[in-house]
């Protein structure tokens, strides 16, 4: 591969990485809960809006040096799946590594979305395990401390939407407003 190849090729995954940073960072809320002056839940989550599910997409595919072909047939099944459902990417700590339990059924956190004047529960949240290290590419505040999950809700984004996690242990609130 020429000189040249090789710097178009770079700055094609630049360009990439750093449209996704931007749509990303765009989406991302953060919020934290201290109970008698200990930290003890910090979420960090970013909601899939189908412009952000196909940067995460793009991004992906630059990294997988994907066909032109793969890569529009990808980033169109993703921003299908944001239109249909609320997605969201959650980065969660917990004092206690044991509390990080959002995806078991008996769970001490209920998780919920408040939108257009409703309370939806999630249809599923899902911890990652599997390829983990692709989501520690795409969120860099993931670490060893830190748990990942994707939480998808019923029905389509609301303009405003309240992402809401809480339990015994404290609650947070991360919000999204219309533009």
């Amino acid at each position: 591969m020429s000189a040249r190849a090789i710097v178009v090729v770079g700055l094609v995954l630049a360009g990439c990485a750093g449209r996704w940073a931007e749509v990303r960072d765009r989406e991302t809320r953060d919020a934290e809960s201290y109970r008698d002056l200990k930290l003890h839940l910090e979420v960090q989550a970013t909601r899939l809006t189908p412009e952000v599910a196909a940067a995460r997409v793009e991004a992906l595919c630059a990294d997988r040096r994907c066909t032109a072909d793969e890569r529009q047939k990808r980033v169109a099944a993703s921003r299908a799946h944001s239109e249909r459902q609320a997605r969201f990417v959650l980065v969660v700590y917990t004092r206690e590594p044991a509390w990080n339990d959002l995806d078991r059924p008996d769970s001490r956190w209920r998780v919920f979305l408040e939108a257009d004047g409703q309370r939806r529960a999630p249809d599923e949240i899902r911890k990652i395990k599997r390829r983990r290290f692709v989501y520690e590419r795409l969120f860099p505040t993931l670490d060893g401390f830190r748990e990942v999950y994707e939480a998808h809700f019923p029905g389509a984004a609301a303009s405003t939407e309240s992402l809401v996690v809480t339990g015994e242990l404290g609650s947070v609130t991360l919000t999204w407003d219309a533009r």
